[in-house]
């Protein structure tokens, strides 16, 4: 017993094994699968929200001041064009409702469709700038709360092996505060790097090497943001304010950087991948409905996963720092 205690305090908790009990915590309570189904479903046969004739005023006044005229033939800029076109067409502000960094996961979302095997869905044209931003701030918040109790969910069936819905219903009130406290503070900390990073690849791009900027840039702020990868989990495993979860999320990271990197960087490859596979079809065919449930099940095991990572990972933390102390 006690070699395994030193071994189990020498070792960070094995990344693979938390995954395997995240999955199979999901497979005994796959009703939390329902909570990204039904979410996709919406996006996917519901109401679609457009903003298109705001965008597309928006984007001609842009074109006007940046004359694009003059740059017709530049291929990057056509490849713009198309994009922004690609987004007016096909935004719908309800995929808000998969709000970041806590939030139920989607890959209607992320597709965006516009048309459904029930036909063309309602389009509801959103005319004026105070309506769009209101349901922006309306849709965002509603994202955060039904996620924060998704989170609940998913924690206690990962801790507990089961799903308590007078506790997790007695905890959401307090857990959508943090995380909504939480989400006000990562976006101050985004806009605060993102608007002198916008103002340098300006810069490079009239100089001729933002291409290379953008890439170096990238990879730089997603080093910066790491350490907040975890920020939320504190406040569903163990009830800390969000400050207290911030606090364990960067000691985490950067005590057990190379596990929590290679999630990190796992959990993407996954999702990505398997969002290829899950978009093969055509979006007006019930196939796709088959991706929306395999979509469902892989990202609520991974999140699961992630749960259990964290459990383990802290309390191998703890060990270590009462061994030192002791």
């Amino acid at each position: 017993m006690n070699m395994l205690n030193q071994q189990t305090d020498k070792y960070p908790p094995r990344l693979v094994q938390s995954f395997i009990t995240g999955f199979d915590r999901v497979a005994n309570h796959i009703e939390l699968a329902l909570f990204p189904i039904g979410l996709d479903l919406l996006l996917w046969l519901g109401p679609h929200f457009r903003t298109q004739q705001w965008l597309q005023q928006l984007r001609d006044q842009v074109n006007a001041l940046t004359d694009i005229s003059a740059l017709a033939n530049n291929e990057a800029v056509l490849t713009s064009q198309e994009f922004w076109q690609m987004v007016i067409e096909r935004f719908n502000l309800l995929t808000l409702l998969r709000s970041y960094p806590v939030g139920i996961p989607s890959l209607m979302a992320g597709r965006n469709p516009v048309e459904s095997p029930l036909g063309t869905p309602l389009f509801l044209e959103i005319p004026s700038l105070p309506l769009i931003i209101g349901l922006w701030l309306l849709l965002n918040l509603v994202g955060l709360v039904s996620g924060s109790l998704f989170y609940l969910l998913v924690t206690q069936a990962v801790l507990t092996k089961e799903i308590r819905w007078r506790q997790a219903l007695k905890d959401w009130p307090w857990a959508s505060g943090q995380v909504i406290g939480l989400t006000i503070g990562l976006f101050i900390l985004f806009f605060a790097l993102s608007f002198p990073a916008s103002c340098v690849l300006s810069v490079a791009t009239l100089a001729g090497v933002g291409q290379c900027l953008i890439a170096f840039g990238s990879v730089l702020f997603l080093w910066l943001l790491f350490p907040l990868f975890l920020s939320a989990h504190g406040i569903f495993v163990n009830h800390d304010p969000l400050v207290t979860s911030i606090r364990k999320s960067v000691r985490l990271s950067r005590v057990a950087a190379f596990p929590v990197s290679m999630m990190f960087m796992l959990i993407i490859l996954l999702t990505q991948g398997l969002d290829l596979l899950w978009n093969v079809t055509n979006e007006n065919s019930w196939l796709s409905l088959f991706g929306i449930l395999g979509h469902a099940f892989v990202t609520t095991g991974l999140l699961a996963g992630t749960f259990h990572f964290y459990q383990e990972a802290n309390q191998w933390i703890q060990n270590m720092m009462a061994q030192k102390t002791a």
